[in-house]
């Protein structure tokens, strides 16, 4: 068995080496810009998922704008040059996979530019395709056949779980307590607990998300950016009873500054001084768009509600809102939900048999091992 590893950047392709090197198959290591400019004729091929591919492209250079807007005419440059260049890349992409025949190929996320087309040019070579992310679940990573994120391959009924005797208790024991910390922006590096303000009694927890991520990109059907975040939490915050306020904390790791809205409603607070498990802990329940913060709380026991697409949003777990109605209702009594009875059996699912342990940012020997042995599991 040929595995083909396809890598855009340096740290995937270091990680890539290290399973390559300790993995008992065949491997070969491409970095994507090594197709580029071979076999050069014909210059463009095209894909059905062409527009797709562009369309998500297009959404991330708008969301990257600070105030996520941009004029028409860069609109539709950006349009055309990706329109040209995604169809010169699909061309190299599927001519070096053709040259190469792996039986399968590897790469990161594949909901972006690069790793979209390669996966594209791969599945019309009929060659299958795995994804690799970061895990779901404090040090761990993830490898699936299927997608990444909403369009992964877990189950979505608790009917489909695995059964066993052991009690929830027991259950836990085998799940990690400790979360992992998102590393900083450089212009954010410093200000974790760095003027800690004491918290409030009641409140509910809504973490940012990074706007050019794929989960707000491609799974936030109606919330646009963390602005829009902001402004329906604005509109609907007279459903939540007095005492309560939101607490708000900005994505570590996303460059945007939003200091224009620390002061802007007395009832929304930012918190960007904490660590989110503590703001997690204390919290009478968790709001998401789809964060795996959402799957955090569910480990520290917290109630939580899902407003975007989540593979983890299943009704026996989560609560969802869809729309500012559904938003309203669950706002409107904070107190009264509680963490399913059913999250330890589901969260050992994920820990214990859906993702790999051990992070790939610092692979042990183990991890190397595990994750080499579900490359073999999945594309046999």
């Amino acid at each position: 068995m040929n595995v083909l590893f396809f890598a855009v950047r340096n740290h995937h392709k270091q990680y890539f080496s290290q399973l390559g090197k300790t993995a008992d198959y065949q491997t070969t290591q491409v970095r994507h810009r090594q197709w580029w400019l071979k076999r050069l004729w014909p210059p463009f091929k095209s894909h059905p998922g062409l527009d797709d591919a562009v369309a998500v492209e297009l959404r991330q250079y708008q969301q990257a704008s600070p105030n996520g807007q941009r004029s028409l005419p860069a609109l539709w440059i950006r349009k055309l040059w990706l329109a040209l260049s995604g169809r010169f890349l699909y061309r190299a992409y599927y001519a070096g996979l053709k040259h190469t025949a792996p039986d399968a190929m590897v790469c990161w996320n594949g909901i972006v530019w690069h790793q979209r087309l390669c996966a594209l040019a791969a599945d019309q070579l009929g060659i299958k395709t795995l994804y690799m992310e970061n895990g779901c679940l404090p040090a761990t990573t993830t490898v699936d056949a299927r997608g990444i994120n909403y369009e992964n391959s877990t189950l979505r009924t608790l009917e489909q779980l695995p059964h066993g005797d052991q009690g929830a208790d027991t259950l836990r024991q085998r799940l990690p307590t400790q979360l992992s910390q998102r590393q900083a922006h450089k212009s954010k590096q410093g200000l974790q607990q760095s003027n800690q303000q004491p918290l409030p009694d009641h409140y509910i927890f809504v973490p940012f998300q990074v706007d050019t991520d794929s989960q707000i990109i491609c799974f936030s059907p109606w919330i646009r950016d963390m602005r829009a975040l902001y402004q329906v939490l604005v509109d609907n915050i007279d459903a939540l009873p007095e005492p309560y306020v939101i607490l708000l904390k900005e994505h570590p790791s996303c460059p945007k500054q939003y200091d224009d809205l620390h002061a802007k409603h007395p009832r929304l607070q930012f918190a960007n001084d904490h660590n989110t498990q503590q703001l997690i802990e204390n919290a009478a329940l968790v709001m998401t768009i789809n964060s795996s913060v959402g799957l955090e709380a569910m480990l520290l026991e917290r109630p939580v509600a899902v407003l975007g697409q989540a593979f983890y949003s299943l009704p026996e777990l989560c609560l969802s809102a869809q729309n500012p109605h559904d938003l309203c209702g669950i706002m409107a009594a904070p107190s009264q939900w509680q963490c399913s009875d059913a999250t330890p059996r589901y969260l050992n699912y994920l820990y214990n048999d859906y993702l790999v342990q051990g992070s790939w940012k610092e692979a042990s020997p183990d991890h190397l091992q595990a994750m080499n042995l579900r490359v073999k599991e999945l594309t046999q």
